[in-house]
């Protein structure tokens, strides 16, 4: 595919890992009309990115929730495991999300994670989506499930984050350095409470904290569900 064509489409539902996968990203908005046309042109160049496989699924949900435990816990929970990868849909960043959240509790005792991943395995099942929802509204009920599980000064930042601070660096090109949010929200804990759970990530290449795109619009969907109190 890369050798035959010079233009390679991703196509895919949101959270499916486009994003994590491409490296280079050219500027959306200066281009738009110009691949708009060369997309036209060459249909037939145009890669469907599929979902993870059984085996890349769970590599990938092993990395993010059991790096560092014990691997006896690991094995006792092997069912609950295949469990949520089943209901996260195999989509990567609903597998890291979940799986950085699962991983706050491994070292608690074994019955008790059990539990815990009862009750996140039951909230995954649910988010399936009503009549008129889309895919992004189902990958956001999943990804909700760590959200609900943040403290509350850890929720406002993080809705703070979507709606203050991309707009920042979308509009100022803004660099979110730790120590910069640290002194807004007066709490390094909270920030890198919020980074282990890959609620916002560094990243090296704007050398600053980002949100992914579907974590952002989340974030978005959640304040609109806030009633109007004007």
């Amino acid at each position: 595919m890369m050798e035959a064509h010079s233009i390679v489409g991703l196509v895919g539902m949101g959270g499916i890992g486009k994003t994590t996968l491409c490296k280079y990203l050219y500027n959306y908005e200066k281009r738009n009309n110009h691949i708009r046309h060369q997309f036209e042109k060459f249909t037939q160049g145009i890669y469907k990115m599929e979902l993870l496989n059984e085996v890349e699924a769970l590599r990938l949900f092993l990395f993010y929730t059991f790096q560092g435990a014990n691997d006896n816990k690991c094995k006792q929970l092997n069912d609950q495991v295949k469990a949520i990868i089943k209901a996260c849909g195999a989509l990567p960043l609903s597998l890291e999300v979940i799986g950085q959240y699962l991983k706050k509790y491994n070292l608690k005792d074994i019955d008790e994670r059990k539990e815990i991943w009862k009750e996140a395995l039951k909230r995954l099942e649910e988010a399936k989506p009503f009549d008129g929802y889309n895919d992004d509204e189902m990958l956001w009920k999943r990804l909700r499930i760590s959200y609900d599980n943040l403290a509350m000064d850890e929720k406002s930042i993080f809705l703070d984050f979507a709606y203050i601070i991309c707009e920042l660096y979308k509009s100022k090109g803004l660099r979110i350095s730790k120590d910069w949010l640290a002194r807004i929200w007066n709490s390094t804990i909270r920030i890198e409470n919020l980074e282990n759970m890959s609620l916002i990530k560094w990243n090296d290449k704007v050398n600053g904290y980002m949100m992914h795109d579907q974590l952002r619009d989340m974030d978005r969907a959640i304040e609109r569900e806030k009633p109007n109190l004007s």
